[in-house]
């Protein structure tokens, strides 16, 4: 089936309703990332360069630009599509980034510092079981519209499948609100306790603390 990459970058990009992106296009082999911050249109202007990188070997990624709205959830079964629905983190994007395999991006309807967002997408990504490693504030997901050219998900014919678009509607989800506030509280009381942290070894006595070898030497701890 044909597909109008221009078409589908284009709902992609409107639905996280921003004015600049982060635009990565990344060799498949060595890792090295080519990082470009682009308009909407100016990215639509280089399908046709993306397409023939894509063929190359390399992946098509995007980002918005921070600071945004966005948080970005990474590696869902479609039982956890469904589940964000439900549980009220209703997406505005929806990848197939692979077979099977789904990214979302959530608007939270305001933005938020980097480590509130990071709290926040490790939060949604506990819910529903989402790859927790992924969940922080600067991960970029699969552009729709380009192939996923990992060599594992070559086809029988030597073609890759598409990252496919399914969903592209700008809406804040519901639990928005309650999820930034309960974020906040988290990432203040990390912050606590680390500053209770630092003041508490500030005033220690440098010759009270022990090396490690001196637990070692000792019997009692075997």
């Amino acid at each position: 089936m044909r597909v109008d990459t221009k078409e589908v970058v284009r709902r992609h990009l409107r639905a996280l309703g921003t004015d600049r992106f982060e635009l990565g296009i990344q060799h498949r082999d060595t890792g090295a990332m080519d990082l470009r911050i682009l308009g909407a249109e100016d990215i639509l202007g280089l399908v046709g360069f993306l397409k023939w990188k894509n063929q190359s070997a390399h992946f098509i990624r995007i980002r918005p630009k921070w600071p945004h709205p966005f948080v970005f959830i990474d590696d869902l079964t479609i039982e956890s599509v469904y589940a964000l629905d439900r549980r009220g983190f209703a997406p505005s994007v929806v990848v197939e980034s692979s077979p099977e395999n789904f990214q979302a991006w959530l608007n939270l309807g305001r933005r938020v510092g980097k480590e509130v967002m990071t709290v926040i997408a490790r939060q949604v990504a506990s819910t529903i079981d989402a790859d927790q490693g992924a969940a922080n504030w600067r991960q970029a997901g699969a552009l729709a519209g380009f192939t996923n050219c990992k060599p594992k998900h070559q086809r029988p014919d030597g073609l890759y499948p598409f990252a496919r678009l399914h969903m592209a509607r700008h809406q804040v989800f519901p639990r928005a609100k309650s999820l930034v506030r309960d974020a906040e509280r988290v990432h203040a009381a990390e912050q606590a306790a680390r500053e209770r942290a630092r003041a508490y070894y500030a005033g220690r006595d440098p010759g009270r603390v022990k090396d490690i070898s001196a637990f070692h030497e000792r019997a009692k701890y075997e």
